[in-house]
């Protein structure tokens, strides 16, 4: 079991989903993106324009793919 993002990187991951309190999707997303891992998140990315403008740079300099979830009927359709 992970209790941090860097020891889940450890582990071996390509992609992550991220599910946290908006407040926090800006901290996590950006740790992935600069280890090189795939991100998909829950919207919204953050709270303002130049963060998410931030992070979607990151993603293009890493050459990660990064999507965001816009609704939240999608996950009926991963979870079946």
């Amino acid at each position: 079991r992970h209790t941090n993002v860097e020891s889940l990187v450890d582990s071996g991951i390509k992609a992550a989903f991220v599910h946290t309190t908006t407040a926090s999707h800006g901290e996590i997303v950006e740790k992935l993106l600069k280890r090189n891992v795939h991100v998909y998140v829950d919207k919204p990315l953050t709270y303002d324009y130049e963060s998410t403008e931030k992070l979607m740079a990151l993603a293009r300099e890493k050459n990660c793919c990064y999507r965001l979830a816009l609704t939240e009927d999608m996950h009926q359709l991963i979870l079946g």
